[in-house]
């Protein structure tokens, strides 16, 4: 699958745009990782008090399976039966190249803002 966004292009980052609310699911947002030191892009899937699990490839959310327009991507058989809690001001975000794409629970001083 080809990505989205490839190192080194341009993007528009919306700083603005969470400054009265958080990210929504769905939204893709930039954000710091600061272990590595690196922005990233991200869909994110799982809010505040969300448990995420992944089964077979599949994101299940609050234990119902996850569907949008990126759900036929499996993700990793090895990232399987995985559970997630997601915690107060935290996201759970994944890239849109699912099968070989991080993803992981971020903090809401990690964001940037939303991506155009």
């Amino acid at each position: 699958m080809v990505n989205n966004y490839v190192d080194g292009e341009k993007v528009l980052v919306k700083k603005a745009s969470y400054w009265f609310s958080g990210p929504e699911r769905g939204d893709v947002i930039g954000f710091w990782d600061w272990g590595g030191m690196d922005f990233l892009i991200k869909r994110v899937i799982g809010l505040s008090y969300d448990t995420v699990e992944i089964i077979d490839g599949h994101i299940y959310l609050n234990g119902e399976k996850y569907n949008d327009k990126l759900s036929h991507l499996k993700i990793h058989e090895h990232m399987s039966a995985e559970s997630f809690e997601v915690g107060e001001g935290e996201y759970w975000v994944i890239g849109d190249n699912r099968q070989d794409s991080w993803f992981g629970v971020i903090h809401e001083d990690q964001i940037i803002g939303k991506v155009d």
